[in-house]
């Protein structure tokens, strides 16, 4: 089998895993949130403070979120700051659930079905901000990168706002931490999906079981595959999770937050 067939059979295996999962995890939203329409609706955003800063004023922006899912929580709080926003997701039945979702809010969000680490129906040069996330999904990074270098106007930007891969090889068991995975392997980790984090809070995820596989990207292979696709780096910052968290380390960076900039037209200052 080619690389380019089981990058193709990783996709489908996601792509099946992610479609099973998408009703019961907007579901988990407004358990989570259940003014989750009302807040939305009142010109709310679910983003953190540190990705509005670095991403400063997008008032009339095209921002693209890659990976929105079926809340396209994100993608309704950037239009909400004012920015003309796509959505895209690898999953049809997240699309949908999402459209639902932009009617009873009135949302002007374009969605589209596609694979972020391709963006075909995505124009060349026409997106001023990608919004980047969960790259645990993503099994060519460098390739990714160069999609997403290519949809982004001269002058335009790039923000990755991710889980810290440091602090994500580690667990913690009482006052010590336990390392689950070697930070430097990056093969590819098969297993049965199991939901997301959302879901743990929500007690679990009761669904039907698919396999599906993640890639672990370390700190060092991100910065380069922005590099090595044109960006220009801007900033990185490694925020610490808030205290109380039971799955990550309050004293580490939890949070991995980068700013680029594709070369060509001057951009003007837009960070907070």
């Amino acid at each position: 089998m080619t690389s380019k067939d089981k990058h193709a059979e990783h996709t489908a295996m996601n792509r099946k895993a992610w479609d099973a999962y998408q009703p019961d995890y907007m579901e988990f939203h407004l358990k989570a949130h259940p003014d989750f329409f009302e807040h939305l609706g009142g010109g709310g955003v679910y983003l953190d403070d540190d990705e509005v800063r670095l991403a400063g004023e997008v008032t009339g922006l095209t921002v693209l979120d890659v990976c929105c899912s079926s809340a396209a929580d994100e993608a309704f709080s950037w239009e909400n700051l004012g920015a003309n926003v796509i959505a895209c997701d690898l999953s049809p039945v997240a699309i949908d659930i999402a459209k639902e979702n932009a009617a009873r809010l009135k949302s002007r969000i374009q969605f589209v079905v596609a694979d972020a680490q391709e963006l075909a129906p995505i124009a060349s040069d026409s997106v001023d901000l990608v919004y980047g996330r969960y790259l645990c999904w993503f099994e060519d990074l460098e390739q990714t990168m160069q999609t997403w270098f290519r949809v982004t106007k001269p002058g335009g930007r790039l923000l990755i706002s991710e889980g810290h891969p440091l602090t994500g090889c580690l667990r913690v068991e009482g006052e010590t931490y336990r390392l689950v995975w070697k930070y430097h392997d990056e093969s590819p980790e098969y297993g049965d999906f199991e939901g997301t984090p959302l879901a743990d809070h929500c007690s679990g995820w009761r669904g039907p079981r698919h396999p599906s596989v993640e890639f672990f990207h370390p700190t060092w292979r991100i910065v380069n595959a922005i590099l090595a696709a044109g960006f220009q780096l801007l900033r990185m910052e490694e925020p610490t999770r808030l205290p109380g968290s039971e799955r990550r380390c309050a004293d580490l960076p939890h949070d991995l937050l980068i700013l680029a900039r594709k070369p060509g037209a001057e951009a003007r200052p837009r960070s907070r």
